[in-house]
């Protein structure tokens, strides 16, 4: 899915990772530091960026054991997880 909005809610339906950072100086220690979503996490999109012509999105985890947390998705990890938008929520 690589049409999400700021305020959208989109929920997972494969494991998805999280990255730590948008644009890591390290990218080593980013990479240690993925997170992976399990299926059927919440996601709240609350900023979107473009790098090297790719979506990234800001999100912030609404359930599961990361509940609170924040971090990066790219619209590539989520083009074969076909979760479910569910809309605004401003």
């Amino acid at each position: 899915m690589n049409n999400l909005e700021k305020g959208d809610i989109y929920i997972t339906n494969t494991i998805v990772p999280l990255m730590p950072e948008f644009d890591p100086e390290w990218s080593l220690i980013a990479i240690k530091n993925i997170k992976y979503l399990p299926e059927g996490t919440d996601l709240k999109v609350t900023l979107t960026a473009e790098k090297r012509g790719i979506t990234w999105y800001f999100v912030t985890i609404l359930n599961t054991i990361y509940a609170g947390d924040t971090g990066w998705i790219n619209s590539l990890a989520l083009i074969k997880d076909e979760g479910y938008k569910s809309g605004s929520t401003g």
